[in-house]
Formats: C-alpha cells, sequence, structure tokens
C-alpha cells in the first residue's frame, strides 16, 4: 500500500521546521519522517484512474479506505495535508478547536465529511492516530497507533461511484500511461 502517496523527491525540502515555528510545539516523531519521506497535500494520492470517454476525464476508479479494528465505520481517505495546507488549517480552524484546546489533537487530513484526521499531540495520546466526526456524539475515534500503522491499513475497494455503467473488466492500459481506459 506505500505506493498510495508519492515520494518526495530529495531536491524537495520539507517545511517542518518553519511549521513547528509557528504551531509552537514539535510534532510528533514518526508524523515528521512520514511528512519527510512522502508527497502531501491535495492531488497527491496515487489513486486508480480511468479515462471516461463520456466526459473526456481521468476519474478515479477506486476508493481508499481504512477500516477500525475495533469494528466502527470505515474511514474513507481523502489525503493528508502537506506543510502549507496544514498551516492554513492550523490558522483558520485548529488552533482554537475544541479538539486542539481539549485533547491536543492536530488535524492532519480530510475524510470527506466534516470532521477529519487528527494526530495526537499531548504525552498520552502522542503520535495516535483519531477520527473526528463533528456531527458524531463521541469526541474522536481511536484508529491507529501512528501514522505508518494507518497508512498500512489502508485498502483500495471498487465502489463503482466513478463508473457508470462501466465494468472493471472493461478497463485496460496503454503502455507508459498511468491511468486506465474503457473498451
Amino acid at each position: 500500500m506505500y505506493n498510495l502517496l508519492k515520494y518526495r523527491q530529495f531536491t524537495n525540502k520539507t517545511k517542518i521546521d518553519k511549521l513547528e515555528n509557528v504551531l509552537g510545539f514539535e510534532l510528533p516523531t514518526l508524523y515528521k519522517i512520514f511528512v519527510e519521506t512522502f508527497e502531501l497535500g491535495d492531488g497527491n494520492v496515487n489513486y486508480k484512474n480511468y479515462h471516461n470517454p463520456k466526459n473526456n476525464r481521468i476519474l478515479p476508479c477506486v476508493s481508499i479506505v481504512f477500516f477500525p479494528e475495533n469494528g466502527n465505520n470505515e474511514v474513507y481517505f481523502n489525503g493528508l495535508f502537506n506543510e502549507d495546507e496544514l498551516l492554513n488549517d492550523w490558522e483558520n480552524y485548529t488552533k482554537t478547536s475544541k479538539e486542539w484546546l481539549k485533547f491536543g489533537l492536530l488535524r492532519i487530513g480530510d475524510i470527506g465529511i466534516g470532521g477529519g484526521l487528527y494526530i495526537g499531540t499531548k504525552i498520552s495520546m502522542r503520535e495516535k492516530i483519531y477520527r473526528v466526526v463533528w456531527d458524531w456524539n463521541e469526541d474522536f475515534d481511536f484508529l491507529a497507533g501512528n501514522i505508518f500503522e494507518f497508512y498500512k491499513k489502508l485498502k483500495t475497494e471498487e465502489d463503482f461511484s466513478n463508473m457508470e455503467e462501466y465494468k472493471y473488466s472493461q478497463l485496460y492500459k496503454n503502455w507508459d500511461e498511468d491511468f486506465w481506459r474503457v473498451r
């Protein structure tokens, strides 16, 4: 599953120091290693895509899902914030949120509904990954012990949401293309 995100190029330096300076605290160690390893941010998820001949667009043909071991609802993964997105979210939402002020949870990504993926920054919750859904009764839902454990457990799931009437058996790839085509 580690091909889900693009690896960061060695020439593409992170802005971790600047980010920590603005946040006013040190980010969890494994999370920093993760950010230094992968290209994060909107549009950096390597979805399995296909070319829809009806609208001439490249669209995802799978969803990326995390299934919690505790049997709670699955998490649909939309991606993780890069440093700029994280900083923007911090300034505009997180630093005054209940999740931060009460629990020390930092939002690190979206889940497609109100809330997001969070990482613990306080000692007892440090490195742990949580889901927060603002419309649910509980404050947060534990997902994984750290970001690598969370990432390792992501699965792709055929969901047909963008497939119209096409079937997966109709898909093929041409040499040197990174998307599927419909027969």
